[in-house]
């Protein structure tokens, strides 16, 4: 893919072995000298003799080395615009309407993290694009997560947030309560990640089918295109990867649910961060919510999704609970022709 999509347009680092990555890396940081011990219990003479004896073992040449290391992923990558032809340089993103998390520590009995042994990456989620009118539009960030190395790529999957995972069935009555179970994700439990050429299907469920099939079918008819592979989400783990950070890989679910995800950033585990294998994968930050309001009274939030209704312009409308009731229900009976779905939000309190 790195022929249609050209990885200079999107400013992305080269392939990392992540594995061997961070083993010559945790190696190297046992060379470097620990800290200074600056501790106001010291004399002068002390703290000057401290510092002498650190830079005697932290020569230029360990200096230089450690640098090498830490300029392949020292920025904060993330993607611009996917289009096959770029005349100019891509524009940064100016939204800022993102908030951050700091994970709370939990005293579970379990595996702990070697610290300076085991890395963390950042995979930032970007929402799908619907609309398909041929508009350019910027990938809009939904959120991002942590994953350790030794997570699998369905650890990661498993907490990606989207909306389309948490649809039902259609509403006949919208003043009983809502039967959320089972979810759509429930029904169709498929979904592949596809990064550098291989296709890592999920194929948990006894249900799943392998998505990729169509694709690969149809790529082996494409002489510009690259062989293409499938492989195992269940058991390739993060650090089985290669991948380019900043650049654009696919993530795709319940059908043609496109979305795209980068790695964004890695670095060592230290004691800031989550000791506990189970605070992993991790929800680090979100793109703030914009609650979508009824669109026939604009002042509460939309509780249903009212489609293909002969009384509404849109093919799909927003919705509150008084509205629908008053617009498009007679003493209880329907007015029109429509189909009924509750409108539901990504939910990320249970990341």
């Amino acid at each position: 893919m790195d022929k249609l999509y050209k990885p200079v347009k999107y400013q992305c680092s080269d392939h990392i072995e992540l594995k061997t990555y961070f083993t010559k890396y945790s190696n190297l940081l046992k060379k470097v000298p620990p800290g200074l011990n600056l501790s106001e219990e010291l004399t002068p003479f002390e703290k000057h003799e401290a510092i002498m004896t650190y830079r005697e073992g932290f020569t230029p040449e360990k200096r230089e080395e450690l640098h090498s290391f830490l300029s392949i992923c020292e920025s904060d990558l993330t993607i611009y615009r996917v289009e096959t032809e770029s005349p100019k340089r891509p524009e940064r993103s100016k939204n800022t309407e993102r908030i951050f998390l700091r994970v709370a520590r939990t005293n579970k009995d379990s595996a702990t993290c070697k610290i300076k042994k085991e890395f963390a990456v950042a995979v930032r989620i970007y929402h799908p694009i619907t609309k398909k009118n041929g508009r350019k539009k910027r990938f809009q960030f939904s959120h991002e997560l942590v994953v350790l190395g030794s997570n699998t790529l369905a650890d990661l999957r498993d907490k990606i947030q989207c909306r389309s995972d948490f649809l039902c069935l259609e509403v006949k009555d919208p003043t009983l309560d809502i039967d959320y179970s089972p979810s759509s994700k429930d029904v169709y439990p498929s979904g592949f990640i596809f990064i550098d050429n291989v296709f890592y299907n999920d194929m948990r469920h006894k249900n799943a089918i392998d998505y990729s099939k169509v694709i690969r079918t149809w790529a082996a008819e494409e002489s510009t295109i690259a062989p293409l592979s499938t492989g195992n989400m269940a058991t390739t783990c993060i650090n089985d990867l290669s991948p380019r950070f900043g650049y654009p890989y696919v993530y795709q679910h319940q059908g043609d649910c496109e979305h795209l995800l980068t790695f964004s950033r890695s670095w060592l585990v230290t004691n800031s961060d989550p000791l506990n294998t189970k605070d992993y994968p991790h929800l680090s930050s979100f793109h703030l919510i914009s609650i979508k309001l009824c669109i026939l009274c604009y002042k509460k939030a939309a509780k249903w999704m009212c489609c293909d209704s002969n009384r509404l312009p849109h093919k799909e409308t927003p919705l509150c609970q008084e509205c629908l009731l008053e617009f498009l229900y007679v003493d209880g009976e329907k007015r029109g022709e429509f189909t009924l779905y509750p409108y539901i939000e990504e939910d990320y309190s249970n990341i």
